[in-house]
């Protein structure tokens, strides 16, 4: 059970973008691959001639986590792959 607990303070990633399948998937497995785990998760889609999503995820570093810096990276580099905006806080 020790584990498995959280080992740092919560952070907020927000992802705005064209809407297109597998976005929540592919914002959620860069996040695990840093052993990070999601609290908490919202999407949205507004509506338009282009349909804008938004994703919010609540995130925990765990027990063997990669740094926030390097989690970032690679949440941008997604980001840039996808056409969205992705910001961790």
């Amino acid at each position: 059970a020790q584990e498995n607990q959280p080992t740092g303070d919560p952070q907020l990633v927000s992802v705005y973008g064209a809407d297109q399948a597998g976005i929540t998937w592919k914002v959620a497995e860069v996040i695990a691959r840093h052993k990070w785990n999601v609290t908490d998760l919202s999407t949205k889609q507004i509506p338009g001639s282009a349909p804008v999503y938004i994703l919010l995820l609540e995130i925990v570093p765990m027990q063997g986590s990669g740094a926030p810096a390097d989690l970032k990276k690679d949440l941008l580099q997604l980001g840039n792959d996808l056409g969205c905006s992705v910001t961790l806080k």
